[in-house]
């Protein structure tokens, strides 16, 4: 779901501001020492990231398989399954989600095994929080890529003649498209295949189920859904929306320019479009 925003009211008419919210960096934090999960955590809370913590392995791949993470943060010494187990993991099932392995056993050997198994980086203990942000930061970039650079499907395998231009971005859950029909340019989300069948059902049974509920809703705040459906022939569920430009949220609260009325503003309309989407039995996950 995306919201508008609404800046600047004078004279009792709302003038859009382009600004549009996009989810906060997802970052999980695996590691089976309690201090060294809340240092972590510590270290990076000051910044706009979305943070959840797992105690070993297990717990982070239940977590991982109901959220979308863009950066796993794990210690390679984990309980039962080890950080590079999980490393393989990620690199299989969530290829965009980025890894950055961490110890307290600086080995040249264990470094090079990491980044050949697809590790991002390989941090040794102590970390200071300076370097863990550099990190952190190039490694979600690095992910920015991977996903900028997500094949383009080809027109056919999309109903109703939308043509694809280019990719405007993409996650583990879906990549949204530019596309144009009638000379008429919309954004498309395509929901990504998954190779667990169980889990994959899941996950179009509830885009669909959004997709319907949404499509229902005329709201200031609210992207307005155009169109929704299953595409020919592989059946990948995609939703047409209007197609907004401007800066994200996530851009301006890192310029912080915002007044304290602006910064109130805007958490009464994020309120107000989340009621909506509420009332109607949706939980905006992001």
């Amino acid at each position: 779901m995306i919201i508008y925003l609404y800046m600047n009211k004078q004279d009792n008419k709302s003038h859009l501001c382009q600004t549009v919210i996009e989810k906060m960096p997802r970052i999980l934090i695996v590691d089976d020492e309690q201090y060294v999960r809340e240092f972590l955590k510590d270290a990076l809370d000051t910044y706009p990231y979305d943070i959840e913590l797992a105690v070993d392995s297990i717990e982070a791949i239940n977590i991982l398989n109901e959220k979308d993470f863009d950066l796993v943060l794990s210690d390679i010494n984990l309980p039962g399954m080890s950080g590079l187990e999980l490393l393989s993991f990620c690199k299989i099932t969530y290829t965009s989600t980025e890894v950055i392995l961490i110890t307290g056993n600086p080995e040249l050997d264990g470094a090079i095994t990491a980044i050949r198994n697809g590790a991002f980086d390989y941090l040794t203990k102590p970390i200071t929080p300076s370097k863990l942000y550099e990190r952190v930061e190039s490694a979600l970039e690095s992910g920015r890529k991977k996903r900028r650079t997500f094949s383009i499907p080809t027109t056919e395998v999309y109903n109703k003649d939308y043509q694809i231009k280019k990719i405007v971005g993409s996650g583990n859950a879906g990549t949204v498209f530019l596309v144009e029909k009638d000379n008429k340019q919309y954004a498309m989300k395509v929901l990504k295949k998954d190779s667990n069948t169980p889990r994959y059902q899941t996950k179009i049974e509830r885009f669909m189920r959004e997709a319907e509920i949404l499509s229902r809703i005329e709201h200031p705040n609210i992207v307005k859904i155009v169109d929704f459906g299953t595409s020919d022939p592989d059946g990948s569920p995609y939703i047409v929306m209007e197609l907004l430009s401007g800066k994200s949220l996530n851009q301006l609260i890192k310029e912080n320019k915002f007044s304290i009325s602006e910064k109130i503003e805007i958490i009464r309309q994020l309120a107000e479009a989340l009621k909506i989407v509420h009332d109607l039995g949706i939980l905006h996950r992001d």
